[in-house]
């Protein structure tokens, strides 16, 4: 089942990644796992992983990659995956709230 996270910004493989990281936002994963659990190819995670290197979305530590926790960007992405995930399962549930997106631009 697609996350909410891909339901809205689409099924590219950048995408996949960066819904994978922001899954798994405290785990440190290689290449090749990330293009195995990722279902992505690994001539494209590659790329793709350097691109959010070097956007300070994800750091690199050991042939590892992990969700760069502190950046600005990163946390902004967490809270609007959080808030995505919460709106789907208030639409599931049925609750009044799942029209709504609630995320601070601070």
């Amino acid at each position: 089942m697609k996350s909410a996270f891909r339901k809205l910004f689409g099924d590219s493989d950048e995408v996949r990644i960066l819904d994978f990281f922001l899954m798994h936002k405290l785990n440190s994963h290689a290449l090749q796992e990330v293009a195995e659990l990722c279902g992505v190819p690994i001539k494209k995670v590659i790329p793709i992983m350097q691109k959010l290197s070097s956007a300070g979305l994800v750091t690199q530590k050991r042939h590892k990659y992990t969700l760069s926790m502190k950046n600005r960007s990163v946390v902004q992405l967490l809270r609007v995956d959080s808030s995505l995930t919460a709106q789907e399962e208030n639409r599931m549930l049925g609750t009044p709230e799942s029209g709504k997106i609630m995320v601070s631009c601070e």
